[in-house]
């Protein structure tokens, strides 16, 4: 029994020194897991709906948390994806968005 409770204290010891010493790596191996285990059970295009959303709901909250205006940064972040074309708002400067007034 004492053997066993030494592993374990060792198995935590390592856990957490990987955990504090390499947590973005922890991070990802984690959400890829969950991600192929999820598409194994739900299929591919299930599973990149719930991603899609789960990212917007990320970009959201940290709009949110960042008292920035969500709406515009979208358009500015479109306008500087999208072909001219596709950008109904735009300006006649291509260079200037002209989203953001001056007050």
């Amino acid at each position: 029994m004492r053997l066993v409770r030494q592993m374990k204290a060792k198995i935590i010891e390592e856990l957490l020194s990987l955990w504090e010493n390499h947590r973005g790596a922890c991070l990802g191996l984690s959400a890829g897991a969950l991600i192929a285990i999820a598409m194994l059970i739900f299929g591919f295009w299930q599973t990149m709906f719930v991603v899609f959303m789960a990212l917007a709901g990320l970009w959201l909250g940290n709009e949110y948390d960042s008292k920035a205006d969500a709406w515009l940064d979208l358009k500015e972040t479109l306008a500087r994806f999208l072909p001219v074309r596709y950008q109904r708002f735009r300006g006649t400067n291509y260079t200037d968005y002209g989203f953001r007034k001056e007050r």
